[in-house]
């Protein structure tokens, strides 16, 4: 296995051919050279530089006066232009972010070359070339804007973003944000390190392994709309490149802290009229220490970086409080460990090898993303101790001044534990109560997921002046294996549920189990930037790609309690998913006035959804998996004794009403790949100096979304009911208890009671779903000491909403309001700004950022007993409903000093929170004893000193 991987990777960086970048991980600038008149001057000879380069480039203008220079790192330029009967050129100060191509106009004049014309003109701010929209965060905003230093609260600041969870001073550090921009489907991000997709393969593939160090990046790119065709991903593409060396020593040690003693006091909310503890993470301290270092071995030949971070976290859980009364603490703690080596080999080839080594460790997890539950006990929680790291490489090789072929491969290794606290014994067993949406006792399950990834990029770029008009071409392709196990058990192979209180239902479980899901995906793409007549450039791409996903023949340990119920531990190869699809990526950039300053886009692009192993594990019968049973706690100890669900009072086998995991999952060999479209059209306008203006339309809708029916329970099966068929309220009408209002239900007859035939489809129902939104931004590089990012958001995302793949169509009850719901991250209005301004004397600097969102969703259920098939949730309306809205505004003030011209030493105050909004975020949504009660809080206003020192 070791050699397997040791000849991937070799492979992968001797690779001379056809090659790839999942996304540019580097700027380009191309122009035209011109002489006074206009007239073009071919075979001009331009050259450009850039301390973060090793080696200059140069190349001859083309028959039309055009050049182009592709793969060129991050970082300021200086242009060089000669010809003949021509005073010399220079430009300097071009600034260059990932993924931007700057366009120059350079005008020569007639005179002697041993004269110099030094152009002082604004380096050019929009990008004529692309139809991309995104946003990149320069090392000046990483390091400057008071956020809590993780890619997700930086990621907040980008126009159009929302997220599931809002960051004050690092209170959300240890958790990863799940995002969705424009009307994405949450959770549908790429997370590449330099340019290479590396996402973590389980779940639905949306998430990242890795948590990084912020002081390692160079740029953190983010691309959201109008994707070119290398990119997969129609949400959230996350770029996060790193530094690297360069011809002189450099680094930065930094030493950020957080206490309560800094923190002002939480504003309870009331519930029923009395002040409620709420909100899972007031701080009592972060510490966060970085050091980095980067600098030559070899001066323009080789040149390392080395960076390191620990982070500790601890944070009260207010919504939590003991039996005893007292408030538990979480404590968190993340390392990471960086090594770039960038190497020059001769004039035309770079090598670049990186290691990144990350444990991300919580102690008391508290799951409920899993669960739903908000409020779950010590013992209930789960232990992660998470290692993961990644190995990658690439190689550049310029084969001419306009052909650059690039090979990039990698490694990434994660073991993600959810474990029992080490206080939770065999006999414990997880107790929840959905009603008062607690969990007790001990964990719903004790798991371990292992996961890798090998991933082989290739591609070539290539830019030509001719073929009626100039041209940039990328071409390459894209090829990864995963792999994620689920490696699982539960106390007793039980869970007791209670609603209210009272006992309700049994999950009857499988374990151990020892789950494993393989895929693989490869693409193809190809795309052209035709600019025609240097006004117009067209944006033509396509993407093939495709998906194969199995589970390999794999076998489950004895049963543990109920080896009589799950006789069948064994499956053979299965096939899961087999998909082929094709994606046209289009677009056009006008440049309105011809002077580069004003500039009319539209894009229409088909993204594919990401797919991890979930699909794969939802019709595996060796995952965790189960049945479910009416519950009667004869003798009221609060523990499910056999004869209280699995056999009835006359002593027969109970049925179950109900079925969990992979029991009786069949899968469409015809299923098609969830996919999404999106149209995009706007305006861009550079004003004033340096300030950039856009206004944009967005439209967004999904299709073939995968859930199931029960084909052995069909939908046509249920019997309409307005009052209850048994149980206490036999014959009383059924009213839905949030409006009052007479509802009717569904009965499933007997005959279907206990009969699970579960079959993974596309829904059409859920293709009924449409985004629309009208966004307007601005935004100010750097300088004059001032820097600025705004967005104003106004949105709507309605339609079909839908649970998951597990989701079961063929229960009507379950459709209910269903229908025209205002869907996932759905805020009608959002807005944001930040931005940094120094004061030129005394260099005192104040950095800002605010953020506006309109509450999130809320879908209210209920859960309704006293049917034939058991209990049944049902949605109370169509998520009208909307949590409070949040407003969050951060500042920082810092003063930097040099001193022996070298070090700089720059003492930092952030101030988070600074209204001390304490805005509800999360609330109850079942309907009970704790329906709309406040779980969590933005957390309150609190104070971070820092020291950052410079060499």
């Amino acid at each position: 296995m070791k050699f397997t991987r040791i000849l991937f990777l070799l492979s992968a960086m001797a690779a001379s051919q056809a090659c790839i970048a999942q996304v540019a991980i580097t700027g380009s600038i191309t122009g035209t050279v011109t002489d006074s008149a206009g007239a073009v001057v071919p075979g001009a000879s331009v050259s450009v530089q850039s301390p973060e380069m090793m080696t200059p480039k140069t190349l001859k203008a083309a028959q039309d006066g055009g050049f182009t220079f592709t793969q060129l790192p991050p970082g300021r330029y200086e242009v060089k232009v000669s010809a003949p009967n021509f005073k010399d050129y220079e430009r300097s100060n071009i600034l260059l972010t990932a993924g931007f191509t700057a366009t120059l106009n350079i005008p020569l004049a007639i005179g002697n070359a041993s004269e110099t014309v030094n152009v002082s003109a604004a380096a050019p701010l929009l990008n004529l070339k692309s139809t991309q929209i995104g946003t990149t965060f320069d090392l000046h905003m990483l390091q400057n804007l008071p956020t809590g230093r993780d890619p997700w609260s930086t990621i907040e600041q980008a126009p159009g973003v929302t997220t599931d969870q809002f960051d004050v001073g690092g209170s959300k550090s240890y958790y990863q944000s799940t995002m969705s921009v424009h009307g994405s489907i949450p959770g549908q991000m790429a997370y590449s390190l330099n340019g290479l997709k590396l996402n973590w393969p389980g779940g639905g593939g949306g998430a990242t392994a890795f948590y990084s160090d912020p002081d390692s990046f160079q740029e953190l790119q983010i691309i959201t709309d109008s994707a070119p065709a290398e990119v997969s991903v129609g949400g959230v593409y996350i770029n996060m490149v790193s530094k690297s060396g360069s011809n002189q020593l450099h680094g930065t040690a930094n030493v950020y802290y957080d206490t309560n003693a800094l923190q002002s006091q939480i504003q309870e909310p009331t519930y029923n009229g009395v002040p409620v503890h709420a909100g899972n993470g007031p701080i009592v301290m972060i510490r966060d220490l970085t050091a980095n270092a980067g600098g030559p071995i070899l001066k323009d030949r080789w040149w390392i970086y080395g960076g390191w971070r620990y982070l500790i976290t601890s944070e009260q859980l207010l919504s939590i409080p003991r039996p005893d009364g007292s408030i538990p603490i979480s404590v968190n703690h993340q390392t990471n460990t960086t090594m770039q080596n960038d190497i020059q080999i001769g004039m035309r080839n770079h090598l670049g090898v990186t290691w990144w080594y990350n444990e991300q460790n919580q102690y008391s997890r508290r799951n409920t993303a899993a669960t739903g539950i908000q409020f779950t006990s010590d013992a209930a929680a789960w232990r992660q101790i998470e290692p993961a790291y990644v190995v990658q490489g690439d190689l550049t090789t310029q084969i001419t001044p306009n052909l650059v072929l690039d090979s990039r491969a990698g490694y990434l290794h994660l073991t993600f534990p959810l474990r029992y606290e080490p206080q939770v014994t065999p006999t414990d067993i997880a107790v929840e109560d959905i009603s008062l949406s607690t969990l007790t006792g001990a964990a719903t399950e004790n798991l371990v997921e292992p996961a890798a990834e090998w991933r082989l990029n290739q591609s070539a770029q290539y830019a030509h002046s001719g073929w009626w008009g100039s041209h940039e071409f990328r071409a390459g392709w894209d090829y990864a294996y995963n792999f994620s196990g689920l490696y699982a058990n539960v106390n007793q192979d039980i869970v007791a549920l209670f609603n209210n209180g009272n006992a309700y239902e049994v999950y009857q479980y499988d374990g151990p189990t020892r789950e494993r899901t393989i895929f693989f995906e490869g693409s193809l793409f190809g795309q052209d930037a035709w600019t025609i007549s240097r006004r117009l450039t067209l944006d033509l791409g396509l993407r093939f790609d495709h998906f194969h996903e199995y589970e390999p023949t794999q076998t489950n340990p004895p049963a543990a309690f109920f080896a009589s119920y799950f006789p069948n531990r064994s499956i053979t190869h299965e096939e899961v998913a087999l998909w082929k699809d094709v994606s046209p990526r289009v677009g056009a950039s006008w440049d309105v006035r011809g002077n580069g300053k004003s500039v009319l886009r539209a894009s229409f692009g088909r993204y594919d959804l990401t797919e991890g192993t979930s699909l794969g594990e939802s019709i595996n019968p060796n995952v965790l998996s189960g049945y479910v049973y009416t519950w009667k706690d004869l003798n009221g100890d609060g523990y499910p004794q056999q004869n209280e669900w699995l056999t009835t009072p006359s002593g027969a086998p109970a049925t179950p009403v109900g079925a969990l995991g992979a029991v009786h999952v069949t899968i469409d060999p015809h299923l098609s790949r969830p996919y999404s479209y999106e149209v995009v059209g706007g305006y861009q306008q550079q004003v004033l100096r340096d300030v950039v203006v856009s206004a944009n339309y967005y439209y967004r809708t999904t299709k073939d979304q995968i859930a199931q029916y029960n084909n052995a329970a069909p939908i046509t099966a249920y019997e309409p009911v307005t009052t209850f068929p048994s149980g206490p309220n036999a014959g009383k009408p059924i009213t839905n208890v949030y409006t009052g209002q007479p509802l009717t239900m569904y009965n499933l007859p007997s005959a279907y009671v206990g009969k699970f035939a579960f079959y993974t489809t596309n829904i059409a129902a859920t293709n009924n779903n449409q985004y629309n939104a009208v966004e307007f931004t601005a935004q100010k590089r750097f300088s004059r000491g001032l820097e600025l990012l705004t967005g104003f958001t106004v949105q709507s995302m309605t339609g079909t909403y839908i649970a998951g793949v597990s989701d079961n169509f063929s229960d009507p009850n379950l459709n209910i309001n269903r229908a025209n719901s205002n869907l996932d991250q759905d805020a009608t209005y959002v807005f944001k700004i930040s931005g940094q301004y120094q004061e030129p004397r005394t260099k005192l600097s104040v950095s800002f950022n605010y953020e506006h969102y309109t509450g999130y969703p809320i879908r209210p259920t209920n859960a309704y007993t006293g049917f034939t098939q058991g209990a049944e949730t049902v949605a109370l309306e169509p998520s009208t409903l909307r949590e409070p809205n949040v407003d969050i505004a951060n500042i920082r003030f810092a003063r930097p000093t040099t001193f022996h011209q070298h070090y700089i030493l720059e003492p930092v105050l952030d101030l988070f929170n600074i209204t001390n909004s304490n805005s509800i975020v999360t609330k109850v949504a079942t309907y009970g004893g704790n329906f709309l009660k406040p779980v969590d809080l933005i957390n309150p206003r609190i104070a971070r000193f820092g020291l950052k020192f410079t060499f």
